[in-house]
């Protein structure tokens, strides 16, 4: 009004000033009068248009009207809020320096923006008003207005001294001001000033929106629990204030009190009755009051609310969440969340705790992404000095030992050091295993390696002592007899060899190892031991009393030897008819024709099946010879000509009869069979003493030209031989010998070319094959073989039948093959010979797909009782894999359970996966499932069985329904794997089952949560509990 009065006065100095220059100026004046009125009735845009008019009008717009005129004009637009505004007074003020307005004018730019919560810009220009020109009234309005800018700002050290003026002085802002100042305290942590304050406005009946929360916000930071819920219950059924805000600090007093059933009931029955969503530490204390009350279930759906975050609390959650499953025997699932909190550092103490219990799962449970083996081995490598570093190691060798991974249970204990007894036991044992293991696979120079490791420690003496037993049977293997006897004898003075089953067996390897050095006196005495304190049923008695036999047949003690014969074949066994056999041959070492004629004549009925027939009746016809019996003896030969025309005796046979027809006088016939042996088994010894042999017969009948006209007919014999002929044989030989391939392969070429008929032929077609296969020429080997067998039957016949039956099934030949092993089987004169042309018969059946055929050669080979450990799991793997692809499940269900017991690494994985699908196929899941989960634990390693056993347990899942489960296994699967066939067979099979259940959406699962205040108290280690079994 001060400003009306002053403006009046001026504008009446003017007039009379400039009343001379014109009569126009009084209509200005009128309207000048009505612009005032209409601004100060609040008519502002009715006051800026005529403003407006008058600035246009205006004569001197330096003058005192004309400043008037600007200013109002301004303020009028300023109440307008045009966006210009503070510019046009900004302009006024600088075409008008230092006016009477000054103030004024910074006020109403400083209300401009405080209406418009602009406070930056009203708090700088509340800066630049003099409050000391301000009346009472507009001062208190000024330094609210002021005091709330600098508030909103965040200057609350001025704003404070501003509102405390306030308070101060009675005006209608001396409440509000004391609002303030309680919020200011808040914020500064005064909370006794911020408390007093508060509850002064709650007895007025003020702020009872806000205030009661500050006050409970106070109470909690103060840890005065007991007082938020005191406090807080009163306010709970308030419609003045967000009651749901309450019920959490409540619920969280309740927890800090420990009265965890009533911080549930405000967690769940009220404030998430609400549809509110709590924030992480909400559902982190809501799982802490379900756990502390051991309501395992509720706790873990808590703590999973809050799993997708990356900070303390998190790890928090994972941790108890693993303990929550491990009360509810929900191992795999524990076996997750510990892995995750163990991702995490902002706790180092439950990081090793998490990294230990994960690992502790990974090993009782396994893991199929990753070995754990390797696993406790990087807990051992993060927490050197961890408290469970024993317990984890205990775990890494168990682990190793349950794998069967035991040379790098090896390596790794090497590498750590072994200063403590319990590493150096398990390394013993390790050692021991792993000695075993190559001695299975036939590495008998690493098995003993790693024996002589196994017996560096000797903590545990029964693996001592079985190392020494089984460390003479590796060198026992490699012919080192001497060193196997040393080390045999190792064992039975170790300590505790005596209650070991391999005790009794020591003699008989002792025994054999002797006998094996020819030394068949100490051999004798060691079989003798062995035969007088084994078991009566013990199968080796058989075998110990066969060459307790020999040894005295060797040692001439032919009575001895007879009688150790008989008790052989009164054990049974497989060499019954062998010792049967040589009973007769020590009779004739006695010259006891009768004896040996008696104990064969009824040989044939009594073996019928033996490779030794045709050696009686060989040895038989000798008898009748000796017996002056020479028409039995030539019937005894016949035989063998007649039934066993491949036999080895078969040449023989037939000299005899032709000396016996020769010694009869029957020299027509003699010379006939002469001729036949020559005809028969041309450029051999036995043809050379044929020739020598009819040219008596020739001699004696006088006859001499046509023996003459007879030898020129023979291709192969020289009359007159040249020695050209046996030097260049001998130095192809020789260089065979000596391993120079290359060069006994260009000799042998070169003599069968130089002498295509010469005396040495046919042993130079049989070693040229053999070099040939050694310069891998298989063309020129097979053509050599085949050569060597087109000759009737000598003593390369069967070798080059070995090697002819070998290129072809090497060269994927399988008829061909077939045909040679046949051949081999029909003419094999050992059992092992014949084992192993059926075993390689079986394997080219298998390789046509002719699996009857294959499996039943297979089982001769098996129950043949000829074969040792690891043959007998060789022929299994093949019958399992062969019944498998012949579709008889039975069968490769019950060889697939043998190889599983009995294998271990790679074939026990085949194993576990192929019993699993033959359960899933005949309808057991339960059975499946539970084997693809026992191969993860036992075999993580052997990933491609692995990933084919999860492609299996997708499909149980499947089966049974459950969808998310068969899902679940398949992305896991596609994200680990690495094989793009088992990749792309999941894929494959979980778009069948999208498309089956018409199911193509992927959920989204993240959860957005804060982060924990690092004071919380929860995160104390007081917190944490470690569950050990």
């Amino acid at each position: 009004m001060r400003t009306l009065y002053f403006t009046i006065i001026c504008i009446l100095f003017i007039v009379q000033k400039g009343y001379t220059q014109s009569e126009s100026t009084i209509p200005l004046l009128k309207y000048y009068h009505s612009a005032l009125q209409s601004y100060n009735e609040a008519s502002f845009a009715e006051s800026y248009d005529t403003f407006l008019y008058l600035e246009k009008h205006v004569i001197d717009p330096n003058s005192l009207f004309s400043l008037n005129i600007s200013f109002y004009k301004c303020k009028s637009a300023l109440k307008l809020f045009h966006d210009d505004a503070p510019k046009m007074m900004l302009n006024f003020l600088e075409m008008f320096p230092n006016n009477v307005y000054f103030n004024e004018a910074n006020l109403c730019i400083a209300d401009y923006y405080y209406q418009k919560r602009l406070y930056t810009k009203s708090t700088q220009y509340y800066s630049f008003v003099d409050e000391n020109s301000l009346q009472s009234m507009r001062r208190d309005n000024f330094n609210f207005k002021y005091a709330y800018s600098l508030f909103s700002i965040g200057d609350t050290e001025k704003a404070s001294f501003l509102f405390q003026e306030l308070l101060l002085s009675p005006s209608e802002h001396q409440t509000t001001s004391k609002y303030y100042l309680a919020c200011i305290a808040y914020q500064n942590l005064n909370f006794s000033t911020a408390e007093k304050y508060f509850l002064e406005l709650i007895e007025l009946g003020l702020y009872t929106h806000d205030a009661p929360m500050y006050l409970l916000n106070i109470y909690h930071q103060q840890h005065s629990f007991k007082q938020v819920i005191s406090f807080g219950l009163n306010y709970t059924d308030s419609l003045n204030i967000p009651s749901r805000e309450i019920y959490k600090l409540i619920a969280e007093a309740y927890y800090r009190e420990k009265i965890y059933d009533k911080a549930i009931y405000y967690f769940k029955d009220k404030y998430l009755s609400l549809e509110e969503k709590l924030d992480a530490q909400g559902y982190y204390l809501l799982g802490q009051s379900y756990y502390k009350l051991n309501e395992y279930a509720q706790a873990s759906s808590a703590f999973n609310k809050i799993i997708q975050a990356d900070d303390s609390l998190t790890q928090n959650a994972y941790y108890y969440l693993g303990d929550c499953y491990l009360n509810l025997n929900d191992k795999r699932s524990a076996q997750n969340a510990f892995e995750s909190a163990s991702n995490y550092d902002f706790n180092l103490r439950i990081t090793e705790h998490s990294s230990f219990n994960f690992a502790k799962l990974c090993y009782e449970l396994g893991y199929p992404y990753a070995d754990p083996t390797m696993i406790l081995q990087d807990f051992i490598n993060d927490f050197p000095d961890s408290e469970y570093l024993d317990e984890a190691y205990s775990y890494l060798v168990n682990a190793f030992l349950t794998h069967k991974d035991y040379s790098r249970a090896i390596k790794s204990m090497e590498i750590n050091g072994l200063e403590n007894i319990f590493l150096q036991q398990a390394y013993q044992e390790v050692s021991y295993y792993r000695a075993v293991q190559l001695f299975n696979d036939g590495f008998y120079k690493r098995s003993i390696a790693h024996f002589d490791k196994a017996l560096i420690y000797s903590h545990n003496k029964s693996y001592e002592s079985l190392s020494y037993f089984w460390r003479a049977e590796s060198y026992f293997r490699l012919g080192q007899f001497e060193i196997s006897i040393n080390s045999y004898q190792e064992f039975q003075h170790s300590p505790m060899s005596s209650v070991l089953p391999e005790f009794e067996s020591a003699s008989y390897h002792i025994a054999y190892a002797n006998f094996k050095l020819w030394r068949f006196s100490e051999a004798l005495f060691a079989f003798e031991s062995f035969a007088g304190s084994a078991d009566s049923i013990d199968v080796k008695l058989h075998d110990t009393y066969t060459r307790m036999g020999d040894c005295h047949y060797m040692l001439k003690e032919y009575s001895n030897a007879i009688n150790d014969y008989m008790i052989s074949v009164s054990h049974g066994g497989v060499d019954s008819d062998y010792a049967a056999y040589q009973v007769a041959l020590a009779y004739q070492q006695m010259k006891d024709y009768n004896e040996v004629v008696k104990q064969l004549i009824n040989f044939q009925i009594d073996f019928p099946n033996s490779t030794y027939i045709d050696d009686a009746l060989y040895r038989m016809g000798e008898s009748y010879i000796k017996l002056d019996q020479p028409g039995l003896a030539i019937d005894r030969f016949r035989q063998i000509e007649n039934q066993y025309p491949i036999s080895a005796y078969l040449a023989d046979a037939k000299m005899k009869i032709g000396l016996i027809l020769y010694n009869k006088e029957n020299y027509i016939e003699s010379i006939a069979e002469f001729k036949n042996i020559v005809s028969k088994y041309p450029a051999t010894d036995i043809a050379r003493e044929a020739i020598n042999n009819a040219r008596s017969a020739y001699v004696d009948i006088g006859d001499v030209n046509s023996y003459a006209e007879w030898l020129e007919a023979l291709s192969f014999v020289i009359v007159n031989p040249s020695t050209i002929d046996s030097t260049s044989y001998e130095s192809a030989e020789l260089q065979y010998l000596k391993g120079n391939h290359e060069k006994s392969f260009k000799n042998f070429t070169l003599y069968l070319k130089n002498f295509p008929k010469g005396v040495f032929k046919l042993p130079a077609q049989f070693y040229l094959g053999k070099s040939a296969i050694e310069l891998d020429s298989l063309d020129i080997a097979l053509n050599a073989f085949e050569s060597v067998n087109s000759y009737y039957n000598n003593v390369y016949s069967l070798p080059a039948l070995m090697q002819l039956a070998q290129l072809y099934q090497r060269l994927e030949e399988y008829s061909k093959a077939i045909v040679a092993y046949s051949s081999l089987d029909d003419r094999a004169e050992t059992v092992e010979a014949q084992l192993f042309a059926k075993q390689g018969l079986m394997e080219c059946l298998f390789a046509i797909g002719e699996y009857d055929q294959a499996i039943e050669e297979a089982q001769i080979v098996l129950n043949s009782g000829r074969v040792d450990k690891r043959l007998i799991l060789k022929l299994n793997t093949f019958l399992a894999r062969a019944a498998f692809l012949n579709l008889d499940r039975e069968l490769s269900m019950e060889k697939y359970s043998f190889l599983n017991d009995q294998s271990e690494g790679e074939l026990k994985a085949e194993a576990m996966y192929h019993i699993a699908y033959l359960s899933f196929y005949e309808g057991d899941l339960e059975k499946s499932k539970e084997t693809i989960f026992e191969q993860s634990r036992l075999l993580p390693r052997y990933t491609n069985w692995l990933g084919k056993s999860f492609v299996l347990l997708a499909k149980n899942y499947w089966e049974q329904n459950d969808v998310f489960q068969a899902k679940h296994t398949l992305d896991q699967l596609i994200l680990n794997m690495n094989d793009p066939i088992i990749i792309k067979e999941a894929k494959q099979l979980k778009f069948e089952i999208l498309f089956d259940t018409d199911d193509t959406s992927e959920t989204d699962l993240t959860l957005g949560i804060n982060i924990i205040p690092k004071e919380d108290s929860l995160l104390n280690f007081d917190s944490l509990i470690i569950k050990k079994e």
